[in-house]
């Protein structure tokens, strides 16, 4: 029993290549390979002793001198007959057809048992060196007459040949009704090919592959037919069938898959070549399936056209009668001449709507199956090709046993080596080189393309027409009607906007779905589509572009300023579809045909955009920011008796904020980003240039100060708006014509302003009292930190920006809030910052996530089932890639930050830095006491239930090689066993006995029986798939263990990896449900109670010794290990292994990440992101997870410390956490009252403006990038340096002559 349990890392290799588990980790991919390397060194060894003994045996023969390698040596005892003494006797044809007959006879009084048969077949075969009949191939007619001549048959020998001719016959039979009774997708690879290299023993490959083939072709015929039963109600012939098309089309791509993946394993190579193996089962039948459709049409526009002529025909007639009749011989020449030479109207279509509609549909199937044949190709192997050699079949009793003829070891050499060549149409093999496989399925379609181009230009043109409607509605209440985009397009790598014009979405709806026709439209007659849906696509685009242009010149004086946004929305649109479908039509080398539109597109909306930045520009520096009353900087008096800042300061702030909502909700995320900050920038340079030449007086220096400080405040906040990333935040190696460069030199120029002009006299004597160049600094720091444009923000927010450096210097605190604020700030969810966010600072942001919310959600539910919810229907929407759809009920934020941690193999730690911390909160450490493990598993917390779902993948695999061998044996009579009723061989000699599990088969296959095999293949399973456990589980169950060994918790064998291993295996054994959805059929209610008690014994099994409680655990279990003790034993410790020995250097890839260049480290998590949004839940839980922190935001600031924009050292009032967000879009509502009082998330305080508590020493002493002439000069805008009557006291009045002598000033004025 334990030799056969036993299996060494070749097989784990092997089993590894055929399951979808994943790869291995480092350690255990190692291991793995130290297994192989230490089996070939045994080979080597075992080869070597073996030549040896040839060398040796040689050395006693009577060889000749010559004959001196082993090679040599083998050869001259095969021919020169010194073999033959240790030869069996030929044996006789009885005893053969003895054997035969034992075989027939099982066969017929065993039904069902036919796979034990077979496998005891095979071991008689490999045990007592039995040669079986292999399946060769028929020889030629030639060959066939030329032996009848001489050939004198035996009776013995042809019935012989006729009962193995039946019980090959059998077995066939039987295998191949395995191969139809399994599903055609699903799990099923693995039995499908055991099925097929079975068959292979009965019957050549030829044959094998030939019904393997018709039986494939079958079955995604009749997957088509049953999607066709489906839907027969409520479509007509046409349309239901390409409905069905599209409904079986990924059961039909999933066959392609499994099918390539079972072709890879070589099982008919030299039969026929994978990809011609894929075109005969499924490309040759569905391009005949299109051609079907393509008919239909044809048919039925033949039909349409005969009625329409004979319409016409009729009408004609009738005219032409009546020219007769007037005498009108001249109108009747010119109207037949018209009849004859006009072209078609554009208006008609030659194929109707509907008909478009369904050829579109089904191209559009076509180029999906065409592009996933070609990812299947790409994957498929170029093992070496060998021509299939036809031999002559030999006697049964040559073949049973090797005879004393001297020609039996000749006749194998001559079988193998045979040249003859077989009548019958034979296969051979292709090049080799794997190639696409032809599939000519666009000839099919040549027939229709004139008749399609009409029908493209017809629908087109319909389309502009929604264009001429729009021009009627804005000309008369001047509005622009508009359609949203699908959610899960807003943004994206070719920023989306939230909604365009309808006009240009009903254009874009007709050329989406002409677009298969023209991808499709590259070979011989098909060009015409693609040369004519470019031309059109050019033509339309140019029509809307002139409406466009014509909408927005008339904003904002005629029409209202949305209208300008929506053109701009809507020309982005334009432009990102003619891109995709130019690259989609692109050839290599080529600019694409669609290049000029392009071209023409993305320079109109850089014009719209500079229109909307100029637009805004003007009214800022003419409308927004003029007010002479309070610039009045000469007056003596106080602006509002010294209580507020400037009005202008405060509407500009409004008009920012205005103008972010509608780029929000009107403009493309990237595009709006953009936008707002040229304004920002441009604003910022008027303020600039005027706070730096004003020249307040005294009671007007209060106010100076105040402004500056709200204009600062007022760029802070909108600064995260107009920021995409980290680097464009606070990186100052930005290039200098981007916007946010100009944007931080614009706030350190008022900066400095505030600084020279309102400072306090007496910190501005003490730092410049010795001049410029000697002015004091602060330690060492002046030099380290010059020059840096971003450091207006320390000065300003020092609570947040604490550091005078890059974002590498901030706390771990303030790092992850600046990464909060700026992802919340965003137009759209950026994923890549949500990902840094939730990895960064020890993973900071989810731990205080699951464990300052009191953790509500952490105790699993059953009945707790996510439910999916429909797509939102809207333009361009994907099911899956709708952002409705994939927001699917009942997922919590505990599952959402498990499920995104374990698809970051970079940073194997951040589970573990997750997890421990809520376990630790939760006091979860008892949980995992051996003892009472197997009861808390029915109600375990949700935490435990996401490492389960970690794991399960391995599960599954795990779980049903013991359920299929439950399924197939329990309740089932045991077979006869061959090897033990067979005493003597056909050739005389005695049977060797065989090991203990041939009387085990003997027995009667009871319940326990077949539940100890199950259990046995089990743990032997689990054995070979837990290589594949992810890495972070693996360092996770590692420093858990650590834990509660610290605790004294006891845990089994030492392994708490082995101990939730056991307990998934239990949970997956008793979940009926679940069990009969993986094996895709039900089950009989006896096997799912026994599954249920396999999972119990296997749990005690990996978790207890034989030493511990008999009455705990089932008798089942407690034989098994006390009969298996060394071979559990063994399993288990490699099981610990590979669960436990993982080894992770915490400081390398990540350490390097963090703190790596900022552009860097974006495009690294960009890419990551990009990974998760592929996985199934990918973009489900990274949007469930920006919508909790988006929505608590201000929970977040509280829990991090970081205190507000606009307040002292006191942090805001306790802040709710809020579990549950609306799915209503965030930040798109606008309260014009609350936005005018409001600078960012703070109200606007006007004491703190004017008391701002700004650190006058450290800014004076900082680098504010100013030289000494531009200091001197705004030295000149102080009124106590300018003016006298400013100074109260004598000791004022020597610090402002000593800064007059040290800077060449003179007094100007007296008062």
């Amino acid at each position: 029993m334990e030799g056969k349990m036993r299996i060494g890392a070749g097989g784990s290799l092997a089993l590894l290549c055929t399951t979808s588990e994943g790869l291995p980790s480092q350690h255990a991919l190692g291991q793995l390979l130290r297994g192989i390397n230490q089996q070939l060194e045994e080979n080597v060894h075992s080869l070597e002793h073996c030549m040896e003994d040839v060398l040796k045996l040689g050395q006693e023969l009577p060889v000749p001198p010559e004959v001196t390698s082993p090679r040599e040596v083998a050869d001259f005892m095969v021919h020169s007959g010194t073999l033959d003494r240790s030869r069996c006797d030929s044996p006789e044809p009885q005893d053969t057809t003895d054997l035969l007959r034992r075989i027939k006879e099982a066969l017929d009084q065993h039904p069902g048992q036919e796979d034990a048969l077979f496998n005891s077949l095979m071991k008689i075969s490999s045990q007592q060196g039995l040669c079986l009949p292999l399946p060769l191939v028929s020889s030629s007619h030639v060959t066939s007459s030329a032996m009848s001549l001489n050939a004198i048959p035996d009776e013995d020998d042809q019935g012989n040949v006729a009962l193995w001719s039946e019980i090959s016959v059998h077995f066939r039979g039987h295998f191949l009704r395995r191969i139809e009774d399994l599903p055609v997708t699903g799990n099923s690879c693995k039995k499908r090919l055991e099925c097929l290299q079975n068959s292979l023993v009965f019957s050549s490959t030829r044959d094998v592959w030939r019904k393997f083939r018709a039986l494939r072709n079958r079955q995604w015929t009749e997957v088509l037919k049953r999607e066709d039963l489906h839907g027969l109600e409520s479509f007509g012939s046409n349309s239901h069938s390409v409905s069905s098309l599209e409904q079986a089309q990924p059961q039909i791509m999933s066959m392609m898959a499994e099918d390539c993946m079972l072709l890879n394993c070589g099982i008919f190579d030299g039969t026929v070549k994978a990809p011609k193996a894929i075109r005969d089962m499924y490309l040759t039948g569905l391009c005949g399936w299109l051609s079907g459709l393509v008919e239909e049409i044809s048919r039925k526009k033949s039909q349409e056209d005969g009625k329409e002529r004979r319409k016409n025909g009729r009408q004609k007639d009738k005219g032409k009668s009546a020219m007769k009749m007037s005498g009108s011989r001249e109108a009747f020449a010119e109207e037949t001449e018209e009849d004859v030479t006009s072209p078609e109207d554009p208006g008609t279509s030659s194929l109707s709507r509907g008909d478009m509609d369904l050829l579109c549909r089904a191209v559009s199937v076509f180029l999906a199956l065409e592009r996933h044949v070609e990812s299947l190709v790409s994957t498929m192997w170029d093992p070496s090709h060998r021509e299939m050699r036809d031999g002559q079949r030999a006697p049964l009793r040559g073949v049973l046993k090797n005879s004393h003829s001297a020609s039996n070891i000749n006749q194998l050499v001559t079988d193998s080596d045979s040249t003859d060549v077989d009548s019958a149409p034979r296969e051979t093999a292709d090049s080799e080189t794997v190639h696409m496989p032809i599939w000519q399925w666009r000839a099919t379609l040549f027939e229709l393309v004139p008749d399609v181009v009409v029908s493209l230009s017809a629908m087109v043109h319909t389309a502009l027409k929604s264009g001429e409607e729009e021009e009627e509605t804005y000309a008369q209440n001047r509005t622009l009607p508009t359609e949203e985009l699908c959610a899960g397009l807003y943004g994206g790598e070719l920023d989306y906007p939230r909604q365009v014009s309808s006009s240009c979405a009903a254009l874009s709806r007709c050329l989406q779905q002409l677009l298969p026709l023209a991808v499709a439209g590259s070979e011989g007659g098909t060009e015409q589509i693609r040369t004519a849906f470019v031309a059109k696509t050019a033509a339309a685009c140019d029509q809307v572009v002139a409406v466009l242009t014509k909408v927005a010149a008339d904003c904002p004086h005629q029409a209202p300023i949305q209208n300008m946004y929506i053109c701009l929305a809507s020309a982005a649109f334009l432009r990102n579809q003619v891109f995709h479908f130019n690259s989609l039509l692109v050839n290599k080398g080529e600019r694409g045909p669609l290049h000029a539109a392009y071209q023409s597109l993305r320079d109109f909306v850089d014009s719209l955009e500079q229109q909307v930045v100029g637009y805004h520009g003007n009214v800022v520096a003419a409308s927004v920011l003029q007010d002479p009353e309070s610039h009045n900087w000469q007056d003596t008096r106080a602006f509002y008796e010294g209580e507020r800042c400037s009005f202008a300061i405060q509407m500009w702030s409004y008009h920012l904020s205005a103008l972010r909502r509608d780029l929000w909700v009107y403009a493309p995320p990237r595009l709006g980003q953009h936008v707002l900050a040229c304004v920002l920038r441009d604003s910022l340079a008027v303020l600039a240039a005027r706070y730096s030449q004003a020249r307040p007086t005294y009671n007007r220096t209060p106010q100076f100060r105040s402004d500056i400080t709200a204009v600062l405040l007022i760029t802070c906040s909108h600064l995260w708006s107009v920021c995409d990333s980290l680097h464009c935040l606070l990186d100052t190696t930005n290039p200098p014509a981007h916007p946010v460069t100009a944007i931080h030199n614009h706030c350190t120029t008022l900066m400095a302003a505030l600084t020279v002009v309102s400072s306090p006299l007496a910190d501005l004597y003490k730092v410049f009292k010795k001049g410029f160049h000697k002015k004091k600094k602060k330690g060492d720091e002046g030099e380290g930190t010059g020059r840096q444009n971003t450091q207006w923000l320390h000065f300003l927010y020092p609570g947040l920006f604490g550091q005078l450096g890059s974002f590498h210097e901030l706390t771990a605190k303030q790092a992850a809030y600046v990464q909060l604020k700026l992802l919340c700030s965003q137009p759209a969810p950026d994923w890549a910052m949500l990902l840094h966010l939730l990895i960064m600072g020890g993973c900071q942001a989810p731990v205080l996530l699951l464990t300052q919310t009191g953790l509500k959600e952490t105790v699993h539910s059953a009945d707790n089932s996510p439910s999916a919810v429909p797509a939102c229907g809207k333009l361009h929407c994907q099911p899956n890639s709708c952002a409705q759809a994939g927001t699917a009920e009942g997922s919590t934020v505990l599952q959402s930050v498990v499920e995104v941690m374990l698809c970051c193999p970079q940073y194997p730690s951040v589970l573990a830095k997750v997890l421990l911390p809520v376990i630790d909160r939760l006091e979860g450490w008892e949980f995992f006491e051996v003892s009472m493990f197997a009861e808390r598993l029915e109600k375990m917390p949700l935490w435990c239930k996401c490492l389960v779902d970690a794991v399960q993948p391995i599960i599954k695999s795990v779980v049903m090689c013991a359920v299929d061998y439950v399924a197939d044996h329990l309740g089932k009579t045991a077979p006869p066993n061959m090897a033990a009723a067979l005493s003597a061989l056909p050739c005389g000699c005695r049977a060797a006995r065989g090991d203990d599990s041939d009387e085990e088969e003997e027995k009667a296959m009871s319940t326990k029986v077949v539940l100890t095999r199950a259990l046995a293949c089990l743990l032997s399973a689990l054995m070979e798939t837990v290589q594949t456990i992810p890495t972070a589980v693996q360092l996770f169950c590692k420093q858990l263990q650590d834990k509660l060994t610290e605790k004294e918790i006891q845990t089994a064998h030492s392994s708490v990896g082995l101990q939730l291993l056991a307990g998934a295996l239990y949970l997956a054994l008793h979940n009926q449900m679940q069990l009969e959805q993986w094996a895709g059929h039900t089950m009989k209610q006896t096997i799912k109670d026994n599954l249920s008690l396999l999972g119990l014994c296997a749990y005690h099994v990996l978790t207890a010794t034989v030493a511990s409680s008999k009455g705990n655990m089932p008798r089942l279990a407690y034989t098994f290990m006390r009969k298996h003790g060394s071979w559990l034993t063994e399993q288990i410790d490699n099981i610990v292994e590979s669960v436990s020995n993982v080894s992770v250097d915490d400081g390398s890839s990540a350490a390097v990440l963090e703190g790596g260049n900022l552009e860097f480290l974006q495009l690294f998590m960009s890419t990551l992101a990009h990974n998760i949004l592929q996985e199934p839940q990918g973009k489900k839980n990274l949007t469930h997870l920006f919508k909790v922190i988006k929505a608590n935001q201000q929970w977040f600031q509280v829990q991090l410390g970081i205190p507000p924009l606009l307040g002292k050292d006191d942090l805001p009032q306790v802040v709710p956490f809020e579990p549950n967000p609306g799915s209503a879009e965030q930040g798109m509502t606008f309260d014009p009252l609350l936005e005018f009082n409001s600078i960012g998330d703070c109200s606007i305080d006007q004491n703190i403006l004017l008391e701002f508590p700004w650190d006058w020493a450290e800014l004076l002493q900082s680098d504010l990038g100013l030289s000494e002439p531009g200091f001197t000069a705004l030295l000149q805008h102080r009124c106590d340096i300018t003016d006298e009557s400013c100074l109260g006291t004598d000791k004022e009045k020597r610090h402002v002559a000593t800064l007059r002598g040290k800077f060449g000033l003179e007094q100007t004025s007296s008062v």
